[in-house]
Parts: structure tokens; C-alpha cells; sequence
């Protein structure tokens, strides 16, 4: 798939010919704003300023579904490793996930501490992982929703990463280096 900022066409990476001319909308709120395949290769998602995400036949280009996001923008996409579900990076904070083949919201994963800017599913184990524009990122049960841990990435090499329960863990002298943005969430730890 080839973005050109309001439009998606198709290529044929085997015979590197066009499959499914993109049709520009000629409109600024259709601006692509992320894009991903689902494991299988048969759906593509798009995000755009439209404030939803459309699923497209990944074979013919047309629409199946769209997924909506109440007014927040689509940053990054990522796909369940079955294919069943989508996660949705936000531009409100928020990850939100979708059944894909009803377009229905399963949950919303609050984040709101800055605009989610990627996603990735562990393909190990039942863990979606968003990083955030504020410098965390956080791991998530995806099955339930749970926050498992929240990390951040400090100047030289330091880091710290601390759950819901109130556990903390850093690098030696992180502690004393970390971010007055995150002060407040780790003094009760």
C-alpha cells in the first residue's frame, strides 16, 4: 500500500503492478494519518483525520467496515496476532480496541498523559505494548485491559518502570534523575 496523503493504492509486491488505484477524497479531513495489514494480509486498515479507522479489502480496496474513534484521530494501528481485534492509538491519549469483524469497541485503555505514537502486540503472550508522546510506555493485558507497567526512558541510559500496585523499579541513580512530569505518580511507591 502506498499512502499519498488523501488516498491508498494497492501494489502487487510479487509483479510490482497496481492493483487497486487509491481514489482521493480531495478533502483535508481525509488526510491518512496510519495504516497497517492484518496478519493474514486480507484487511487493511487506514486511519485518517475523519476521526475513525476504515478497514479495506486488502485485495480490491474496497470498504468493509469503519471503526469510530468520537472525535480523536488514529496515530498508529496494530492488528491482534489472530486478526480479530485492533488496537488503535489515539490521538487523545487513549488506545482504543475493536472487534474487526463487527467494528464494535471492546475497550478503551486510558493513557491520557499524551498522544499514543505506537502500538505492537507481543506475540508471546497476550500483551499490546503503546509508547506515549509524554516518553512512557506502557504494557497491557490485552484480554482485559489491565495496565500492567508504565516505563520510562531517561537521559543516559536510565529508566524507570512502575504498576498500578505501586511497585517501582529504576536504574541505579534514576531515582534522583526522574522527570518532575512523573513525580507525583511514583512518590506514593
Amino acid at each position: 500500500a502506498i499512502s499519498e496523503g488523501t488516498c491508498v493504492s494497492l501494489w502487487d509486491t510479487t509483479t510490482g503492478q497496481l492493483r487497486c488505484p487509491g481514489q482521493d477524497q480531495a478533502s483535508k479531513d481525509y488526510k491518512l494519518t496510519a495504516m497497517a495489514f492484518a496478519p493474514d494480509g486480507q484487511v487493511l486498515a487506514v486511519g485518517h483525520r475523519k476521526n475513525c479507522v476504515s478497514l479495506l479489502d486488502a485485495n480490491n480496496g474496497s470498504w468493509l467496515r469503519s471503526l469510530a474513534l468520537d472525535g480523536a484521530v488514529a496515530n498508529s494501528l496494530a492488528f491482534a496476532p489472530d486478526g480479530s481485534a485492533m488496537a488503535v492509538g489515539c490521538s487523545d491519549g487513549n488506545v482504543r480496541l475493536f472487534n474487526c469483524s463487527t467494528g464494535d469497541l471492546i475497550r478503551m485503555l486510558e493513557g491520557r498523559r499524551g498522544p499514543v505514537d505506537s502500538l505492537v502486540f507481543d506475540r508471546s503472550g497476550p500483551r499490546l505494548w503503546s509508547s506515549h508522546r509524554d516518553g512512557t510506555i506502557r504494557v497491557w493485558v490485552f484480554g482485559t485491559g489491565q495496565l500492567l507497567a508504565s516505563l520510562l526512558a531517561l537521559p543516559s541510559k536510565n529508566w524507570i518502570a512502575w504498576t498500578p500496585g505501586g511497585y517501582y523499579r529504576c536504574a541505579p541513580g534514576a531515582e534522583a534523575k526522574r522527570s518532575e512530569e512523573h513525580t507525583s505518580e511514583l512518590q506514593s511507591r
